[in-house]
């Protein structure tokens, strides 16, 4: 039985080795043990024979590198080696260097920087390019407006001359660009900076008026004919109607609308007029903090030859002094605020004895700034006015004729609530307003 289990044990060992051994090396003579502590290390003693164990290391240990395995690093960097020694070998020409691609150079020939133009006319621009040749093409060509977008693009052969020809910019301050590529991969671009004056239609007054856009004051209301009535033709009256849905921005603005004074019914109509006819209206532009706020400057604006915008806040030694919506100046409350007034009658602080047209600040109405008579106002007919403010220059015309133009110093304009307004006292007169359209500022400083 023992002779058995030794026999089996030796076969065991010995299919081991053949399996897993990586070597069989010398072996010791049979005489060589008894026991496997006389054999050297990693040998056992088999029927008196030393024989060497089969590797039983785990291929699997990540700690030993297997010859197969692609993640190997040992290899990664022998390959990279390979292939580096490889290309050596194959390539040792130096890369070659592309030239810069020529750049387009963009000038405008036309409109000059700074040109201002009218809604809807047509505007050629003009642009040269140079620096380039024809190899260089065929060219893309892209004008673009930083309002409008893409206004044309087109890819051409020849860029010595280029033109686009457009009427339907829109209203602003228009940034055009020329953007030009060449195939060659270059690419240059020139601006101009023009302004295009149009209008945007605030109110017509067709319909109903929004309460939430249009605040209206004591006795004004829209007339159901279509405009604004601040009196009626009425004793005693004060009025007022404010758009309040959107304030105007400071700086450059123009306004226009409509105005109609007199005492028929109905506007472009022909009618007996009473010598007794007062006292005005007024067009204002108020800087206030809220509707609140302008609400309350309104209660408190003077009736009768206050026009409905004169206000006197009293003095004061700072703006604590002063009701919301105004200012303490020089030791007096005022509102910050731009008034055009039509006065039809005459009070003895009036530079005039006869109707005039008057540029007013602050709630002022005895400082007359610019003023220009106009002896046809209470001719019930519909007037358009057309009011620009640019910096401290102020320039009105009626019908499409210069009516006032010049400088007031003392402007500083700051935007706010536009609206209109108009007192009656013992004399009176309709006091109409219509078409109200504001332009977007189109003429630089």
């Amino acid at each position: 039985m023992k002779a058995i289990n030794v026999l089996t044990s030796f076969a065991f060992v010995l299919m081991a080795c053949v399996l897993g051994c990586s070597s069989t090396g010398p072996m010791p003579n049979a005489s060589d043990c008894i026991e496997t502590s006389q054999c050297p290390e990693g040998t056992i003693c088999t029927d008196g024979l030393c024989v060497e164990l089969a590797d039983t290391s785990d291929s699997s240990d990540p700690s030993v590198p297997n010859e197969s395995d692609p993640s190997d690093p040992s290899d990664d960097a022998a390959d990279s080696a390979d292939a580096s020694d490889a290309s050596d070998d194959t390539d040792s020409s130096e890369p070659v260097e592309e030239p810069d691609p020529n750049v387009p150079v963009v000038t405008f020939s036309s409109p000059a920087e700074q040109s201002t133009f009218e809604q809807a006319e047509s505007i050629t621009f003009t642009a040269t390019v140079s620096d380039v040749t024809a190899e260089d093409g065929p060219f893309a060509v892209a004008w673009q407006s930083n309002l409008d977008g893409v206004l044309f693009e087109q890819t051409v052969d020849d860029v010595s001359d280029l033109t686009l020809t457009t009427a339907a910019l829109s209203p602003g301050m228009h940034t055009v660009s020329l953007v030009v590529g060449a195939t060659t991969g270059g690419v240059g671009s020139s601006t101009v900076n023009i302004g295009v004056c149009g209008w945007v239609l605030v109110d017509d007054f067709t319909d109903e008026i929004d309460p939430t856009v249009w605040h209206v004051h004591r006795d004004a209301y829209r007339d159901s004919r279509g405009w604004l009535e601040m009196t009626n033709n009425l004793q005693g009256k004060k009025g007022a109607i404010f758009n309040v849905g959107q304030a105007l921005q400071p700086g450059n603005v123009t306004m226009r609308f409509k105005i109609s004074t007199g005492q028929c019914d109905t506007p472009d109509t022909s009618c007996f007029s009473s010598s007794c006819a007062a006292d005005g209206f007024a067009m204002s532009v108020y800087k206030t903090n809220s509707v609140e706020e302008l609400e309350v400057l309104l209660e408190s604006t003077q009736t009768g030859g206050g026009l409905g915008y004169s206000y006197n806040g009293g003095v004061c030694s700072d703006i604590t002094d002063c009701p919301a919506g105004t200012v303490c100046t020089d030791g007096v409350c005022e509102t910050e605020s731009f008034h055009i007034e039509f006065d039809t009658w005459y009070n003895g602080w009036d530079p005039t004895s006869v109707n005039h047209v008057g540029i007013m600040l602050n709630g002022d109405n005895q400082t007359h700034h610019i003023h220009e008579v106009m002896s046809s106002l209470e001719d019930n007919m519909w007037h358009e006015v057309i009011v620009t403010i640019q910096g401290t220059n102020v320039s009105v015309t009626m019908d499409g004729a210069a009516l006032i133009s010049g400088e007031v110093p003392d402007l500083n304009f700051k935007g706010g609530f536009i609206g209109f307004s108009g007192t009656t006292g013992s004399c009176t007169n309709y006091h109409r307003f219509d078409d109200l359209y504001l332009q977007p500022m189109c003429v630089f400083d």
